[in-house]
């Protein structure tokens, strides 16, 4: 009788445990270490425009790090056409939300995209955070719609983000709605891609990882 008790007592203090980690926008899992940001870019090449699919995971203490340096930047940097971040809000959810604004516009900016030798600029479409295990914000940039055709093309991406960051970078590049992928320095979706830590990996595959080349155009017939 006693043991079914306490069971039932620790139960319940569970369930209000989690009840108020729930209400007070607590992410369950495990944080990744401090600095550690994983990360994953996928190029989806479709024939009105080309689609940048990206995703990051990091601990809320790296996310806390990183806008406190990007609103330190702003501070510097203020105008009237781009005014200072404000305060990082306390509530998580609010935080993560205030910290993928701040970010979309800085990861966009940071890849480079060559189109036959010419630059293209990203804009962004969308964004979410995503509580799971760990924390994601997955962002959706496009460049270059309405302004392709069905010539075959030669596609640069240089992404240069978080590159003194420890954690995994794949970026991969494949066509959709009847373009294919030939000669390409990268694979065709990030999931064929190793998970092998930044720390880990040469200078030379450092490159390999975040600079990336691909032919893109019709699929040919077998």
């Amino acid at each position: 009788m006693f043991a079914f008790y306490t069971f039932r007592r620790q139960a319940c203090v569970w369930l209000t445990f989690v009840a108020a980690c729930l209400a007070g926008g607590y992410a369950p899992g495990h944080d990744l270490p401090l600095g550690h940001v994983e990360r994953d870019m996928q190029v989806v090449a479709f024939p009105d425009r080309i689609e940048f699919q990206y995703t990051i995971e990091m601990g809320a203490a790296t996310m806390r790090q990183m806008y406190t340096q990007l609103r330190e930047e702003s501070l510097k940097n203020a105008s009237k056409k781009r005014p200072a971040l404000d305060q990082l809000p306390e509530e998580t959810d609010a935080a993560w939300h205030a910290f993928r604004e701040a970010m979309a516009p800085r990861l966009a900016a940071n890849i480079r995209v060559m189109r036959n030798g010419k630059s293209a600029k990203l804009k962004t479409i969308e964004s979410e955070t995503v509580f799971k295990h760990t924390t994601s914000l997955s962002f959706v940039f496009e460049t270059l719609r309405d302004q392709l055709d069905d010539s075959e093309y030669r596609l640069e991406v240089h992404d240069r983000n978080f590159v003194a960051n420890d954690g995994y970078h794949r970026v991969a590049i494949k066509g959709r709605r009847g373009l294919g992928v030939t000669d390409s320095t990268t694979k065709v979706t990030v999931s064929q891609i190793d998970r092998t830590a930044w720390s880990k990996l040469s200078t030379a595959k450092k490159r390999a990882r975040v600079l990336v080349h691909a032919t893109v155009g019709p699929k040919k017939a077998p």
